[in-house]
């Protein structure tokens, strides 16, 4: 039933996009502030990326338990980006809560804002081959009191756009979703679907979208059918990608690791191959408990990989997953605490976070894209040349090596899917 109602309220497709829609009581019209100025690494406090990094972490582990043996993925970045505008609003037990779920304890509110912006900033100001945008923006409903100081800082510090709209005209949803069109390159044709719900009262949206060419491209005409290994033993015919060069290669008792490159180098996607006759459950739980090993480079390898051409899509409703990682409270009308958002924070809550995600992964290299939706309510390195064949169940994760940003993340268990 509630994959049904999330289903009627929201559309994605190839892009990232982040929705927070909170219940309650527009704003009259600001302007965001629109940051100029281009940090550099060294200005990108290390803790904002360690939060990033266990957040992921920790968010996907639990949604594998939810979808077990099955494809996922999603945009930890955009999810995280979307919860932390809620959390700035966030005051009391509710924002301890958030603050814990999102590894943002150590920092303080301040650090917490200069952090996300600068990172944001050098995400999106890449001077590489690889396109990657982001973008925020805020819609109030028509008459609701929010709090100035929270619309600012959303426009200082993450660049949101501020819009106001009466959220119970049916266009007022044709605008929302050609914002999103606008920023996901037209890969998610909509977010929402009218009418919204009356009680509404802000939506905080986010949009990404990547695009990158490999490094080295895969020659199509290398590529060719092969087999590939379901957990069931049964076999799917699928177009798999060959390639030889030198890569970031690792491998241990349980798996093969490698890093493929896109043309500017800053980015790149991590491969994960669990060895024959070990379950890809088996070696995420490992490699999610302790992933240290994952996030640092490895030794420069000579191989040959086999990669199958895949296409995914995913939705996901967060709620269950949010909750389980210890912020029910912000679920709850009678118990949470938005006080920095809005004037009268009575029944304010978050109804929903909705997750689509897209990707798209060829010779020439991915398109991948996602959208979250929440809604708020009142290793031994081999000497030879090493063979990595993706042709059973495996994970990946797409990269800002710069930032040490985890952009998307994926399990494959069928790449027909």
């Amino acid at each position: 039933m509630m994959r049904r109602a999330m289903k009627k309220k929201t559309k994605a497709a190839a892009c990232l996009a982040a929705l927070v829609l909170l219940m309650g009581c527009t704003f009259p019209g600001m302007s965001a502030t629109t940051k100029t100025s281009v940090y550099k690494v060294e200005q990108l406090d290390p803790r904002i990326i360690e939060a990033q990094q266990q957040f992921s972490f920790a968010l996907y582990r639990q949604i594998l338990k939810q979808k077990q043996g099955s494809n996922v993925f999603i945009s930890p970045l955009s999810i995280a980006i979307a919860l932390t505008m809620a959390y700035n609003g966030a005051g009391g037990s509710t924002r301890d809560a958030m603050g814990k779920a999102l590894q943002l304890t150590v920092l303080k509110s301040e650090e917490v804002s200069l952090g996300n912006e600068i990172l944001l900033d050098l995400l999106t100001h890449s001077s590489g081959g690889s396109q990657l945008s982001i973008a925020n923006s805020i819609w109030v409903q028509e008459g609701a009191k929010i709090n100035k100081a929270f619309i600012q800082q959303a426009g200082k510090h993450y660049g949101s756009e501020i819009h106001t709209l009466n959220f119970a005209d049916a266009k007022s949803a044709a605008t929302i979703n050609k914002w999103v069109q606008k920023h996901t390159g037209g890969k998610i044709p909509a977010m929402v679907e009218p009418p919204l719900p009356p009680q509404s009262m802000l939506l905080l949206m986010n949009a990404v979208y990547f695009k990158g060419n490999w490094n080295h491209p895969f020659e199509p005409s290398a590529t060719r059918n092969g087999d590939f290994h379901l957990t069931d033993g049964n076999l799917r015919t699928v177009p798999m990608m060959h390639q030889s060069g030198s890569y970031e290669y690792m491998q241990t008792e349980q798996y093969q690791a490698l890093r493929l490159p896109y043309a500017d180098n800053r980015q790149g996607m991590l491969l994960v191959l669990p060895g024959e006759g070990i379950a890809l459950d088996t070696v995420e739980d490992s490699i999610l408990s302790r992933p240290d090993g994952l996030t640092k480079p490895f030794p420069v390898k000579s191989g040959t990989i086999q990669l199958p051409r895949f296409t995914m899509k995913e939705q996901l409703k967060l709620n269950e997953v949010l909750k389980a990682l210890g912020m029910s409270e912000a679920f709850d009308p009678s118990q949470a605490d938005f006080s920095g958002i809005a004037e009268n924070r009575d029944h304010l809550a978050i109804e929903g976070v909705l997750h689509k995600a897209y990707v798209d992964v060829n010779e020439k290299g991915t398109e991948a894209a996602a959208a979250t939706s929440m809604q708020m309510a009142g290793s031994a390195a081999p000497v030879s040349p090493f063979q990595m064949q993706i042709d059973r169940p495996f994970l990946f994760v797409i990269e800002d090596r710069a930032t040490g940003a985890l952009l998307f993340m994926g399990s494959v268990y069928d790449p027909t899917l």
